[in-house]
């Protein structure tokens, strides 16, 4: 093996993985090449720099002074020559995901976490669709989508992000009009959402205040629609929490039972079963799973 002014990056590299292993044979494994072509390597950089790297003696391998020395030196340049080729691939090649989520969920509680992701991962371009039609993973243009479920979905990876519970919520205003919050829910004007019908006649069961809903329902066919409906004062919303948690902590929804009903279901991220391990599809699980586990 001839050199000239430099050793070739690849020989570097099996010097920095042999002087972290001390051990030809680790070494070969670990690059797919045979012992003997790793001691030849060693040998040949050995010469070319005039000095031995290690000291080979009972079948032992260990550094000299100057193979540890040189250890540092090349690690370091390798490692610099990671980071500039990872950064320009990055800067050249960004990975597309495209995100749907319904509107209350994306607007109050991931639009102000975007910032995060970018900055732990500038490689992603993510495009969040916030809108209430109900994708398919299998055959849209569409790679994840958070969607309200008990987590059952044929053929298709779903992965939990947040557990509900059901809790009665309207404006502070709307309090003021009647004595107490029992009062307010008793009297107040019901507002629910379509595909939840049920739940006002399941919440007065399970609160023992009735059989069913002591009056009609004003219905909306999103989320965000009846939130910003109850949170105008327009009447009592059956909140999910902790979607809620930081409406009610400023103070712009104010909870009317001081306990919280089980829910059967609650939100998950779905995404075709051949994409869920891509790294960029794992780095954007993981981000709605902490911003949304912030909740709790």
């Amino acid at each position: 093996m001839k050199f000239r002014k430099l050793p070739p990056l690849h020989v570097l590299h099996t010097f920095e993985v042999a002087a972290g292993n001390l051990s030809f044979k680790l070494t070969a494994e670990q690059l797919a090449l045979t012992p003997s072509a790793v001691s030849h390597q060693m040998l040949a950089l050995e010469q070319f720099l005039g000095t031995p790297l290690f000291v080979r003696k009972n079948r032992k391998l260990f550094l000299t002074d100057a193979g540890v020395a040189y250890q540092r030196s090349v690690s370091s340049a390798l490692e610099q020559l990671r980071e500039a080729s990872a950064a320009l691939r990055s800067s050249q090649q960004k990975a597309r995901l495209r995100l749907s989520v319904a509107p209350f969920i994306g607007i109050e509680l991931l639009m102000p976490a975007l910032g995060q992701l970018r900055e732990e991962h500038p490689e992603l371009e993510l495009e969040m669709l916030a809108e209430n039609r109900q994708r398919d993973v299998l055959r849209e243009d569409i790679d994840l989508v958070v969607r309200l479920g008990d987590g059952n979905w044929q053929g298709i990876h779903a992965e939990p992000l947040l557990a509900l519970t059901a809790v009665p919520v309207a404006a502070p205003r709307l309090l003021l009009r009647h004595d107490n919050p029992v009062q307010t829910l008793l009297e107040a004007p019901l507002l629910g959402i379509t595909n939840l019908r049920e739940a006002w006649n399941g919440w007065f069961r399970w609160s023992q205040l009735g059989n069913e809903a002591p009056r009609g329902v004003l219905w909306f066919d999103n989320y965000a629609s009846l939130i910003s409906a109850a949170e105008h004062g327009a009447g009592v919303a059956m909140g999910m929490w902790p979607l809620l948690k930081p409406l009610v902590e400023h103070e712009r929804l104010v909870t009317l039972w001081p306990a919280q009903m089980p829910m059967p279901y609650g939100y998950h991220v779905l995404c075709r079963p051949d994409k869920a391990q891509r790294p960029e599809m794992m780095a954007v699980i993981e981000w709605l799973k902490h911003t949304l586990s912030q909740l709790n």
